[in-house]
């Protein structure tokens, strides 16, 4: 009879352990992480690198004292460059960067896969393929948030609204700086201090200053009170001001946090 008791304890000890080993077999593996994060803050600053105050009057390199009621522009396609050339670009990338009266925007996170990296590379504005229709709405695109024409197809890339002294009329009066069309949009290239590699499961800052004074004065001198208001045209001075916003980002610092 102890024999039997024996066999039987036996057995189930068996059957626990089958029984275990299956559990195991099916308990989902953790994988192990393949990306980052960077959390990205683009602050528009003054020429002290102070961020913007909305009303504050200020005064450009060429002289001019304006203030702004608003910053709003389209960061697109943002990409990773590696060490030996090759990029990793971030999927449906549009995101708009905004200080308004009621809304400030100006940072975002990304998910990065790891490696090695020596620069970022994005655009302001819209790319032509996205930018020939309304209809695709890719990332953060959408027709309805005040950052495309009704009457001309295409988004506006940078829009600036606010007032500057005019000399003339001893007042300040509005200014609208609404920049957009295909030969406006801008690619730039921001390198890291040092190349750096992105670990598994870790997380990085970058602050990236857009110096947005620049847009009236560097390295294209504006004339404000010649045109006050810039839309689709005229073409040169659309030109003019989006080469300015394209020499304005600056890469503050990246750390890992």
């Amino acid at each position: 009879m102890k024999k039997q008791n024996i066999i039987i304890v036996m057995a189930l000890v068996v059957l626990s352990i089958a029984s275990c080993k299956k559990d195991e077999d099916n308990k989902p593996v953790d994988t192990p992480s393949t990306s980052s994060k960077v959390h990205v803050e683009m602050e528009s600053v003054d020429m002290d690198e102070v961020a913007i105050q909305l009303g504050k009057v200020y005064t450009t390199s060429k002289g001019d004292s304006v203030n702004f009621d608003f910053i709003r522009y389209w960061v697109s396609n943002i990409e990773f460059v590696r060490e030996d050339g090759s990029s990793w670009k971030e999927e449906n990338s549009y995101r708009l960067i905004e200080k308004t009266s009621n809304k400030l925007r100006e940072d975002f996170e990304i998910t990065v896969p790891t490696g090695k990296y020596k620069s970022i590379r994005f655009s302001i504005g819209v790319a032509p393929n996205q930018n020939s229709s309304l209809d695709s709405i890719i990332g953060e695109l959408d027709a309805t948030l005040g950052m495309s024409w009704n009457w001309n197809t295409g988004y506006i890339f940078m829009k600036n609204e606010g007032s500057y002294y005019n000399s003339d009329s001893m007042a300040y009066v509005p200014y609208m700086y609404h920049i957009g069309m295909d030969a406006n949009y801008k690619t730039l290239t921001l390198d890291l201090p040092v190349a750096m590699n992105f670990e598994s499961g870790a997380e990085y800052e970058t602050h990236i200053a857009y110096r947005a004074l620049n847009i009236f004065s560097d390295p294209h001198a504006m004339d404000l009170k010649a045109n006050p208001i810039l839309k689709v045209g005229p073409a040169d001075q659309t030109a003019k001001a989006a080469g300015n916003y394209a020499g304005a980002f600056e890469l503050h610092h990246f750390m890992k946090k």
